[in-house]
C-alpha cells in the first residue's frame, strides 16, 4: 500500500485531515502524519554532520523523501512557521518533492474575497508550479481533492509503463494522448507543451553516469512532469478540454441550463487523471455532439430534446453573446470584451481569456 504524509504545524487540523482522507480513501491509501519531533528526526537523519554532501535544507528533504518507501504523495501545510527550530517550509518541501519527482499538494485556506490582482497572480503563478494548491477550508472537500491528485498521478504513472517506446520518443504530447486514449490528440496537446520548457522540466536534476542511467531516471520522472502540466497548465485553461463554465460558454447554454442537463452531454466528458473532482469535458466531442445532432448551439441541441433552455450571456456586457472564459472572474465572457493570447497562457487555450478592464488595470504593474 502506498502512503501519503502529511506535515503540519497544527496538530489539531492534522489530525482532523487524517481523518477526512482515511474514512475516504477506504484503506486505499496509508495516511501518516508527521508531527514537530517526527519531522526534525527525518531531517536530523539524513543531515550529513561530516559534510560530503550538500546540507542545503532543500537536498536534505530530497534525502529524507527518497529514504521513503511506497511514497505517493506529500501533504504539507502552506505555513509552517509554528515549527520554529524545525528546518523546513513550504517551498523546500516543493523543491525537494521536485528533484524527488514525488507530488507535493500545499494548503492555505483561501480567504473570503480576493482581488483580480491577486487572482490573477495565483493563475499566473500555477502555471510553472511543481505543487497541487488546496483551499483547506472545507476539511473533507480538501480531502476529497487531495485524494482525486495522489490517484491522478497514480494513474498516470500506471498507464505511462504501458505506452510504447515509440510514442514516448516522439514527446509529452504522444504521451498525453496515449495515456488519454486519444491517439488523435497530438496535435491540440502539443499547443500546450513547449518543447524547451518540458525538455527542461523532464531532464532537470537528472544525475546520471550514462545514457541507460540518464533513461531510466527520465522514465520515473516523466509521470511526475506530466501530471503537473497536466493539472497545472492544461486543466486550468479552457481549449483542448473544457470546464463547466467553459463547456456550457462554449456550447451556448447558461451555466444553470448546462449543468442541469449535463447528461445530454455525457459523451464528452472527460474521464481521466485529476477528473475524480471536477468536471471536465472535451471540445472535439462537444463539437461532434451538436454535428450530428445538425444543431448550431447547445440551445437548439436542447430544444431538439423538448428542453428550453437560456443562452450564455457575456459576464461583462450582461446583454452579449459569450462563447469564451474569463481565467479571473471564472465566468463565461466574450471575445470584444476580453484579452487572449498572452505569453503565458498556452497556445491551445484558445477559449481562455481575461476581462479587457480587469487585465488593463493590474497586468502592468505584476509586469504580465
Amino acid at each position: 500500500m502506498k502512503k501519503i504524509i502529511i506535515i503540519d504545524d497544527n496538530p489539531s487540523l492534522q489530525l482532523q485531515l487524517q481523518n477526512a482522507l482515511t474514512h475516504l480513501s477506504t484503506n486505499k491509501y496509508e495516511i501518516e502524519i508527521w508531527e514537530k519531533e517526527k519531522v526534525q528526526g527525518k531531517w536530523q537523519s539524513q543531515f550529513d554532520a561530516q559534510k560530503l554532501v550538500s546540507n542545503a535544507d532543500e537536498d536534505v528533504w530530497r534525502r529524507v523523501i527518497l529514504a521513503e518507501t511506497n511514497l505517493a504523495m506529500i501533504v504539507a501545510d502552506h505555513d509552517l512557521s509554528a515549527f520554529n527550530e524545525v528546518r523546513v517550509s513550504e517551498s523546500t518541501l516543493t523543491e525537494a518533492c521536485k528533484q524527488s519527482s514525488i507530488p507535493i499538494c500545499t494548503y492555505h485556506r483561501k480567504p473570503g474575497t480576493s482581488t483580480s490582482a491577486q487572482e490573477l497572480r495565483g493563475i499566473y503563478s500555477q502555471t510553472r508550479s511543481f505543487a497541487i494548491s488546496i483551499d483547506i477550508s472545507n476539511i473533507d472537500t480538501a480531502a476529497a481533492k487531495i485524494l482525486a491528485v495522489a490517484d491522478g498521478f497514480e494513474t498516470l504513472l500506471t498507464a505511462f509503463n504501458s505506452v510504447s517506446d515509440e510514442i514516448k520518443k516522439a514527446g509529452p504530447a504522444s504521451i498525453v494522448s496515449s495515456v488519454l486514449e486519444r491517439p488523435g490528440m497530438v496535435t491540440f496537446f502539443s499547443r500546450y507543451a513547449t518543447g524547451p520548457t518540458l525538455a527542461s522540466d523532464v531532464i532537470d536534476h537528472l544525475d546520471a553516469n550514462n545514457q541507460k542511467e540518464a533513461y531510466l531516471q527520465m522514465e520515473k520522472r516523466m509521470p511526475f512532469v506530466l501530471g503537473c502540466w497536466l493539472h497545472n497548465y492544461v486543466l486550468p485553461f479552457p481549449g483542448v478540454l473544457l470546464n463547466e463554465v467553459a463547456s456550457a460558454s462554449y456550447v451556448n447554454l447558461s451555466q444553470v441550463d448546462f449543468t442541469n442537463h449535463s447528461n445530454h452531454f455525457s459523451t464528452a466528458k472527460y474521464i481521466g487523471p485529476f477528473s475524480g473532482t471536477a468536471g471536465y469535458w472535451w471540445r472535439t466531442e462537444l463539437d461532434q455532439l451538436l454535428v450530428d445532432a445538425d444543431c448550431e448551439d447547445g440551445v437548439e441541441y436542447l430544444s431538439k430534446k423538448s428542453i428550453q433552455a437560456n443562452p450564455s450571456i457575456c459576464c461583462v456586457t450582461k446583454n452579449s453573446p459569450a462563447g469564451f472564459y474569463c481565467l479571473v472572474r471564472r465566468e463565461p465572457i466574450s471575445l470584444a470584451a476580453s484579452v487572449g493570447r498572452l505569453s503565458w497562457i498556452p497556445e491551445g487555450a484558445d477559449l481562455s481569456r481575461i476581462d479587457t478592464e480587469l487585465y488593463d488595470s493590474v497586468a502592468p504593474m505584476m509586469g504580465i
